[in-house]
């Protein structure tokens, strides 16, 4: 069943228009550089723009904006931006508030134009003395109230960015993007991140949907208190045919991936809502997809794999639990892994094919492509959606 449905997805993709160049946004972060040295190995065919992850900027009470990390900034900043440059690929500038607290407190009403508006101009300053490309806003978990204020940021940011370009006489301008926890588009709401107005143009230039760390469809998000898919295909088919419904711009959205899986003990004392592996409240560990892979390899280890249909998702289930290369022994209690191949990630880009923006990854190190064949299968894949396929 979940062949067919794939090779379903894949029609959907080849029909239509000509073949045309999209777009592929993937985050780079610490473990890239420190713990693999990926960077090296990166596979630029498959990359049109790096978001640099490894040291992004961010915004105190104040209003002030610096690197979150000065030494990684100091060591990675400019050589990301020269691998990226060198390789064909845009990069560009995550910027984070340094807690929920302050972001509540900044975006509060009466909104305080003039210190967003000075915050905005630093941090668009910043990443283009640096010459990043643009500026990603990631800032999650934002309350109803705080929606003018964000807003009111983004557009700051859209405006300092457009001036700089202006007075630097770019050929293209320096890019704002901000991302948007899918759930939200799952349960239609759009109180606080208004797809409609982020992807009308005046605002910024494209939402970067993060459609991962969700859930069963069936079941409310939040919690772990079962083992549940990280990227359900049918969770992202609802989300942005909601979003899309709610006057959103599919060319403006960039559909999110991940790259990484997750890896649950089953120890509820409570039945699950859904699945068959109730937890103890966030007994829950994010892996690398190629561990977790390798992890369905081991001989002799009792684990069984399959996949769900419905959501696209590999299913790991080890009754004795999941032994995962390089990690301590298994627990000796049943753990259940949700995690993605080249197959499923297919299947969730053929949602991006037609009239969207693109789709994008978090985070590369996560998939090595010269690791296995596996590996190399998925970032084939995601070469083959750039390139029009």
């Amino acid at each position: 069943m979940a062949s067919h449905l794939f090779a379903l997805l894949a029609l959907l993709a080849c029909s239509g228009a000509a073949a045309a160049r999209r777009e592929s946004h993937v985050a780079v972060d610490k473990f890239c550089i420190e713990a693999t040295g990926q960077l090296t190995s990166l596979r630029w065919d498959a990359i049109t723009s790096l978001s640099q992850a490894v040291a992004p900027i961010s915004v105190d009470a104040t209003g002030a904006v610096a690197p979150a990390d000065a030494a990684l900034w100091a060591q990675w900043s400019a050589p990301l931006v020269a691998a990226a440059h060198g390789n064909g690929s845009t990069v560009v500038l995550p910027l984070h508030i340094v807690s929920k607290p302050v972001a509540a407190a900044l975006f509060a009403s009466p909104v305080n134009d003039t210190l967003l508006a000075a915050a905005a101009a630093a941090a668009a300053a910043l990443a283009s003395s640096n010459g990043y490309d643009g500026v990603q806003l990631d800032i999650e978990g934002l309350q109803v109230a705080s929606a003018a204020g964000y807003e009111a940021f983004v557009g700051a940011m859209k405006r300092a960015l457009d001036a700089l370009s202006a007075r630097a006489g770019r050929l293209t301008a320096l890019t704002l993007s901000v991302t948007v926890y899918a759930p939200k588009l799952v349960l239609s709401d759009f109180a606080t991140y208004d797809v409609r107005r982020l992807t009308d143009g005046t605002l910024c230039d494209f939402v970067f949907l993060m459609g991962y760390d969700m859930g069963w469809l069936e079941v409310p998000p939040g919690g772990a208190q079962e083992a549940k898919p990280n990227a359900p295909l049918d969770g992202l088919i609802r989300g942005l045919a909601n979003a899309v419904a709610a006057g959103a711009a599919p060319a403006r959205m960039v559909l999110g991936l991940p790259l990484y899986g997750k890896l649950y003990t089953c120890d509820g004392t409570a039945p699950a809502r859904m699945g068959n592996c109730s937890c103890a409240e966030k007994n829950m560990q994010n892996k690398k997809v190629d561990l977790l892979q390798a992890a369905a390899a081991v001989p002799g280890s009792g684990c069984t794999s399959g996949v769900d249909a419905a959501t696209a998702s590999l299913v790991l289930d080890c009754p004795g639990g999941a032994p995962i290369p390089g990690f301590p022994q298994p627990p000796g209690q049943r753990q259940q892994a949700w995690f993605e191949n080249h197959a499923t990630i297919a299947a969730k880009m053929a949602l991006a094919a037609n009239g969207y923006k693109g789709v994008g990854f978090w985070t590369a190190d996560g998939v090595q492509s010269g690791g296995s064949a596996e590996g190399k299968a998925t970032w084939d894949a995601v070469a083959e959606f750039v390139a029009g396929g």
